[in-house]
């Protein structure tokens, strides 16, 4: 900390010595530099005369602020962050006069990627008086992803990072490898565009993970998705919920607490490493050939070779030619094996070696070994397998690779050329396939193998067992004891294999028999407890039920003990109409379980055309009519006999009635996950693009409420691609991804 003190003294020593100017952002446009992306650039004053080497911020914008780099777009990075405090006046009040260089680049699709983000560092440190130890990155929203994807790759060059309203969710599985790095993360228990948990959950797996310094995460109550304004501009400190870590402490201040080394001061020169000398694989050639290239190579971690030395270490006499080079040429030999050493030398005069074998043969040439691999076997729907070939030659090398069906149906053969082979629009049924190999001499061998393609299975979802209602108990002390037994169902040819009855809460009572289908309470005493009921079937399947038991004591009464609950609204389904049908009653049940009675309803429309007409608005029926394409959400409100009340949305999806080739929409409402197979799409509700990325190889489809394919395409394991959703009418659609007998399906909100 006294280095530290005395850095920051001395910086801002320079910072208060130089000329006062209000430094604005200076605009370096996409190709006008050797920097990957266009940016903004901000350095402090008195930057120019000090021989010092200045601390880093990394900025990365949003994705509302993403651009092509060129000079009239790079204004959008001015909107949010330290960009526009510069703007504003405001940034050397706010980060104390701390001397940071700011760089803000702008990327073309609002996510940064990870090794670009990494090149711009490397231009930084080369083009700038930046400290090497002390770049620091931060980012909101998209931004904020950035900056998580980024440590999530590489880990030795930021000292300290601080993501905003961004979703680290994807980097959760390696967060070991970076928990080395301090983290302190910022989000909005209200944003409705990345879900908390994006900040929340990768600081929790930092963690996990027993960092020298705990990762931090500061949650704001009330705010929505701009969490990074207050942030930025310190205005949230003191104000954020109790329940995380608090905002009490400069972010920048704290930035400047952390580097990459312990200290300041001048370091010792690291030692030289030595080169890395290659002399290539072992080589076999065949008589009456008589000179062969043998290609080496050196590499140098720390500087570079200068100089190569090829010798013979043992085997009889041969000419060895260009022996200064990294390729050297050898002839005039005989059969036999010879030992040959490459050694190189450094810039400091450091060396290694490496040797390789020279085998020569004498007499006819042996014909290269094919290997087309085991049999494979895979299901339908997949359509597309990869077979890896491999082969050998004794006397020389293979030359070339050519794959061929033998037998079976029609399918398509992809690099038939190369050693591996794709395979794709093949149907059930076995093919055979042959690898042919060649070597250097014209010999060649074949192998076969066997592709089985097995129809798709037809599969049958689990579904969860049901509970019967448990009602409500209420009991007088002195009783000091109850049961009460559940009844449960598996309708899908299963059976129930577990009862588990837990308290929710109250003081603890004691439960008997609390894993069996009769659960007895003892030790009663006055008050209101809540106990719940979890059903598991023989797959795994569980369903919940809750119930309350009500203890009144002598001279009180259960009105007194148990408080008013509002009356219960039943879940309305979704309705989904296609012009020209326009109109549509919606059916409603509700009840008071507290022996009152709902004394009134009421409905009003929270989204859509206005232009509809409503029917039985204070009854528990309505009826739409005058509907027209698009989205609607009606609300009704159900008030019991006390005043307590209760509120269920109801919504209709109205679609045209084109009639191109559809996807049936039992397919598409289907919803089936499967643990090993897990597919991202956000933002959700989406405008434009919808970014979609997966965990395994799948055909995915979106498709709109008359069934009708809108987009089609394939991924490969963990891939992400970005859909262009402009041409497509506001609305629901359902996204579905197939790979083989696993299928997840989606619903996706698209608004203008």
């Amino acid at each position: 900390m006294v280095r530290l003190f005395h850095f920051l003294v001395g910086l801002v020593c320079i910072f208060l010595t130089a000329q006062t100017v209000h430094a604005q952002n200076v605009k370096h446009p996409r190709g006008t530099t050797a920097s990957p992306y266009g940016y903004l650039e901000h350095l402090p004053p008195g930057y120019e005369s000090s021989n010092e080497l200045f601390p880093v911020i990394l900025f990365w914008h949003g994705y509302g602020e993403k651009g092509d780099g060129s000079a009239s777009q790079l204004d959008r990075v001015k909107r949010h962050g330290p960009p526009a405090l510069i703007e504003n006046g405001s940034w050397q009040n706010v980060s104390n006069n701390i001397p940071f260089i700011v760089i803000s680049p702008q990327n073309s699709n609002g996510f940064a990627s990870p090794a670009l983000n990494d090149d711009m560092i490397d231009y930084i440190i080369e083009h700038y008086k930046a400290d090497p130890n002390r770049i620091y990155m931060t980012g909101l929203s998209a931004g904020g992803m950035s900056v998580w994807n980024y440590i999530n790759q590489y880990q030795d060059k930021v000292a300290a990072v601080v993501p905003i309203a961004g979703n680290g969710n994807a980097t959760r599985d390696n967060a070991c490898s970076y928990s080395h790095i301090p983290v302190w993360a910022f989000h909005g228990d209200a944003d409705g565009t990345v879900y908390p948990g994006g900040s929340i959950n990768p600081v929790n797996s930092i963690n996990n993970c027993n960092p020298v310094e705990r990762a931090r995460v500061t949650i704001y109550n009330g705010v929505g998705h701009d969490s990074w304004s207050r942030t930025y501009n310190l205005s949230g400190m003191n104000n954020y919920s109790d329940q995380y870590d608090p905002y009490n402490e400069n972010i920048y201040e704290w930035m400047m607490a952390h580097s990459l080394n312990s200290s300041n001061a001048p370091q010792e020169p690291a030692p030289n490493n030595a080169p890395v000398a290659n002399a290539g694989n072992d080589k076999w050639m065949t008589l009456p050939l008589n000179t062969i290239n043998i290609s080496g190579s050196g590499t140098d971690s720390d500087g570079s070779v200068t100089a190569y030395n090829w010798t013979k270490i043992s085997g009889g006499n041969i000419t060895l030619t260009n022996s200064s080079q990294p390729e050297l040429v050898v002839q005039n030999f005989a059969a036999g094996t010879y030992e040959l050493r490459l050694t190189v030398t450094d810039n400091d005069g450091s060396s290694s070696s490496d040797n390789m074998t020279l085998h020569i043969y004498e007499g006819a040439n042996e014909a290269p070994v094919a290997n087309a691999g085991a049999d494979k076997w895979v299901t339908l729907p997949l359509s597309s397998v990869k077979i890896a070939g491999s082969s050998y030659d004794a006397d020389g090398s293979v030359t070339k690779y050519k794959w061929t069906k033998v037998s079976g149906g029609n399918i398509t053969l992809s690099n038939e050329t190369s050693s591996e082979l794709t395979v794709q629009n093949f149907v059930a049924g076995a093919y055979t396939l042959r690898l042919t190999v060649t070597d250097n001499d014209g010999a060649t061998h074949s192998d076969d193998m066997t592709l089985n393609v097995a129809a798709a299975p037809n599969v049958v979802e689990n579904k969860a067992p049901w509970i019967d209602r448990i009602d409500d108990i209420q009991v007088r002390l002195p009783q000091s004891e109850v049961s009460v037994t559940a009844s449960a169902h598996d309708y899908d040819n299963g059976y129930i294999t577990s009862y588990v009855w837990t308290q929710r809460n109250g003081d603890p009572l004691t439960l008997v028999n609390a894993n069996t289908q009769t659960l007895t309470l003892r030790n009663l005493k006055e008050g209101v407890y809540r106990f719940r009921l979890t059903v598991y079937d023989n797959d795994g399947a569980y369903s919940l039920r809750h119930f309350e038991l009500a203890v009144a004591g002598n001279g009180s009464t259960f009105d007194e003990i148990v408080p008013n609950r509002p009356p219960w609204i039943d879940a309305i389904s979704d309705t989904y109409l296609s012009l020209p049908l326009n109109s549509v009653t919606i059916h409603t049940n509700s009840h008071d379980y507290d022996d009152g009675e709902i004394v009134s309803y009421s409905w009003e429309q929270k989204r859509g055309d206005e232009s509809v007409v409503m029917t039985g608005i204070n009854s528990p029926t309505l009826t739409v009519s005058n509907l027209k394409e698009g989205f609607y959400r009606f609300r009704i409100k159900a008030t019991d006999n006390e005043g307590a009340y209760s509120i269920r949305d109801a919504e209709i999806y109205v679609s045209s009635s084109s009639s191109s080739a559809r996807v049936s929409m039992t397919e598409v409402t289907e919803e089936v996950e499967n643990a090993e197979f897990s597919v991202a799409s956000y933002p959700n509700p989406v405008r434009d693009i919808l970014t979609m990325s997966t965990t395994k190889a799948c055909r995915y489809k979106l498709v709109d409420l008359n069934g009708m394919e809108q987009k089609v395409g394939e991924l490969v394991e963990n891939e992400t691609v970005q859909l262009d959703l402009n041409n497509l009418s506001p609305g629901i659609y359902v996204l579905l991804a197939e790979n083989g007998e696993e299928r997840i399906t989606k619903k996706i909100m698209l608004s203008k």
